[in-house]
This record gives structure tokens, sequence and C-alpha cells, in this order.
């Protein structure tokens, strides 16, 4: 495994130095969060439930269309899944006009487009 940095004449780090030991640190901190949370559940026992009744069927509405627009990307693009994806969440779980979500769905993602590859 790689850390990014170059030893010889150019000493300084390259590309993926720093994400490579920011995403260590995310690691070892989960590490201990983990730690922990098992101490305090084998001191204190289950307790209360994390999720109150009916809070799975939001979180599911949240995550599973991320995770299809994670996979969709990959098969279509990230332009075309992000059409998708805000037609998706605006029309179905936001319950808009279908009017308004196809307009934005299409204009968002287009002018992000523009944007980007005019000023990068």
């Amino acid at each position: 495994m790689r850390s990014g940095w170059v030893s010889g004449g150019n000493e300084w780090p390259e590309a993926g130095f720093f994400p490579f030991y920011m995403g260590l640190g995310i690691v070892i901190c989960t590490f201990f969060i983990v730690l922990r949370g098992i101490k305090i559940l084998k001191k204190e026992g289950t307790g209360k439930s994390l999720i109150r009744a009916g809070g799975l069927t939001q979180i599911l509405w949240v995550l599973l269309p991320a995770t299809g627009m994670v996979l969709l990307t990959e098969l279509i693009g990230l332009h075309l899944s992000t059409v998708l994806y805000l037609a998706f969440y605006m029309g179905i779980v936001g319950k808009e006009n279908w009017g308004k979500v196809i307009l934005l769905s299409i204009l968002i993602p287009l002018v992000s487009m523009s944007y980007l590859t005019k000023y990068s």
C-alpha cells in the first residue's frame, strides 16, 4: 500500500498522500468509536431501540435511491444518473409536480456540467 510520499530528489507528497492519511485517520477513529460502543453495550445492555418504529422505512427511502445512483453512475455515467436520481427523488419521494421535476432534473445537471466544463 503506497502512501504517496516520494523519496529522492523531490521530497514532497504526491497525489493521494493527503487522502490516504485522511482515510487512515477515519478508519482509526472508527475503530475507537466501535470499541467504545461495544464497551457501552456490554456495560448497559441494549437499552432503547436505535431506530423508532417506522424509521427504517424513511432511511431506506434515502439509502436505496442513493445506492441506485451509485450503481447507475457506473453503467450510464454521472450526468444521466443524476438526472434519473433527481427525477425519482423529487417526483416519488418529494411528490412534486412532474413538470417541475422534469425541468429541474434536466437543468441542474446541465448547468452544473456547463459551469464545471467552462471553469475547470
